[in-house]
């Protein structure tokens, strides 16, 4: 117990000799990138992250010895940053990223890749593997650290920064991360399930583990494409509808022979893995995927026949969205241009700077109101200091909202729903110009889903979206905190 106790003095990463950086000239917007992540850098040191990822893996590893456990922070410490800089870079894909890591020191440097010997090359393999060291909760802990530190007079000044975040004024708004998915037709359901089961047969049978079937996985893909043109070639002539059920008809009997076929290949892999040169977990890994796709195939048959034979609907909450990703919600918000999104709901607070102050993934489509009065909720449990007013859209407006506030002595400036009332406080400068303030929460959101690529997740599942949600605002603030610190040096050079 005392050995654990102590560990946050014995742990210690040693840093790398690096070269000096290539000098680039002329280039206005390189420099101020590489000042950017210098500033950033820099604020890895001042805000003791290092320390707090320490304490957070020797939690989690209680088991480990001092040797173990040091090895174990270097690398989640690299990995933070190196997610970090992917998510800044707009969430790259990790092969594009791997590669543009190796072609420039200053990524390098950043990622800690760059030695006296030259730049280590950071493989896609390990990219992907340091995304997931870190779980949601870790990094909600990180985040709360930071903005602890920011929103205190001390802490601030500790940073670099001239005065503290301003928390008296909060403005929240809420949005739907989209998932990256083609648009949940149901037959296409069907046409996915039938491409993911033939390749995997297909890779069954390259090692030489074979079953009979009347003509190659290549040749079922064909007539697969064919049934597609066939049913999208219907839309606007005539007797459409029952040219579609015929279609659909033969589309279902061509998913169950496939089905067949991939569960007799998978039943001889079982049995047959030890003559090929796989091993355990990628056996394993071609078994789970047919078997996940068999899992879905009653229920996928199910809802395109009732869609497209029975003509009935579906509740969404029955629905399937993607045979790649369950655990998507249909959301009916009424935006323009978007009355149905899918995905799932995001939670933004911020403040009058721009810092991110709260942020929430959820599953389902909560009420605003609830979701506000979570998120006062959690940043009291936080201990983060409270904020005097909340500024929102009417969809915050009312209800618990309401009661939430004036328990909390929070001055109400969310939109009314009346007219009348609204008309009625139009009259109070502070609400106006706090509502007019409003417009650039929607722009906070643009630039998270724009610069750090939310608005098109690869993510997939829940878990991982609300991991690359958290890494996303993380950097945003880190980005925010770096911005402030060059504006103040741009204020002292012009005095």
């Amino acid at each position: 117990m005392n050995q654990n106790h102590n560990r946050k003095a014995t742990v210690a990463i040693q840093s790398l000799l690096r070269p000096e950086l290539t000098q680039v000239c002329a280039n206005k917007d390189y420099e101020e990138f590489a000042d950017t992540l210098d500033k950033i850098e820099s604020l890895f040191k001042t805000l003791d992250l290092e320390t707090e990822i320490i304490k957070i893996i020797s939690e989690e590893n209680a088991h480990l010895n001092i040797k173990e456990l040091s090895r174990l922070s270097q690398q989640t410490i690299t990995a933070f940053k190196t997610e970090a800089l992917r998510s800044l870079l707009g969430n790259l894909s990790f092969r594009v990223f791997s590669t543009q890591i190796a072609c420039s020191d200053l990524l390098a440097k950043f990622c800690g890749a760059l030695s006296i010997e030259g730049i280590k090359g950071v493989s896609k393999s390990v990219l992907e593997r340091n995304s997931k060291m870190l779980k949601s909760e870790s990094l909600i802990l990180l985040h709360q650290h930071i903005t602890g530190l920011v929103c205190d007079s001390k802490g601030a000044s500790d940073c670099g920064l001239a005065c503290a975040i301003e928390i008296k004024d909060q403005f929240v708004d809420s949005t739907c991360i989209e998932a990256n998915v083609h648009y949940p037709v149901d037959w296409l359901l069907l046409k996915d399930l039938c491409s993911t089961l033939l390749f995997a047969t297909a890779l069954i049978r390259k090692k030489k583990v074979l079953c009979r079937m009347p003509q190659e996985p290549e040749s079922f893909h064909s007539n697969l494409n064919q049934l597609c043109i066939k049913m999208t070639n219907t839309r606007r002539k005539k007797n459409a509808k029952k040219t579609r059920k015929g279609i659909f008809r033969e589309l279902k009997k061509f998913t169950r022979v496939v089905a067949a076929h991939a569960s007799r290949h998978s039943k001889k892999l079982e049995g047959s893995w030890e003559g090929t040169d796989w091993s355990v977990a990628q056996k394993d890994l071609v078994r789970n995927r047919i078997k996940h796709m068999l899992g879905l195939l009653d229920s996928i048959v199910y809802q395109a026949n009732e869609r497209i034979i029975g003509e009935r609907l579906i509740a969404s909450k029955d629905k399937v969205l993607s045979i790649y990703d369950l655990e998507l919600e249909v959301l009916v918000r009424g935006k323009a241009g978007k009355e149905v999104e899918y995905g799932n709901k995001f939670f933004l607070s911020e403040s009058v700077h721009g810092y991110v102050f709260d942020f929430n993934l959820i599953k389902g489509n909560l009420d605003d109101r609830d979701l506000l009065k979570e998120s006062l909720q959690k940043m009291e449990e936080g201990k983060l200091p409270q904020a005097s007013s909340i500024c929102a859209d009417r969809g915050f407006n009312g209800g618990t909202a309401t009661e939430v506030l004036k328990r909390h002595k929070m001055k109400d400036n969310t939109c009314p729903r009346s007219v009348e009332v609204l008309q009625e406080k139009l009259k109070d400068k502070g609400f106006t110009s706090q509502q007019k303030r409003r417009a650039s929460t929607e722009a906070r959101i643009a630039i998270l889903k724009n610069k750090f690529n939310l608005g098109a997740l690869r993510s997939k599942g829940f878990i991982n979206r609300q991991q690359s949600c958290s890494y996303a605002v993380l950097t945003h603030n880190l980005w925010k905190l770096a911005k402030i610190l060059q504006g103040q040096e741009k204020e002292l050079q012009v005095a």
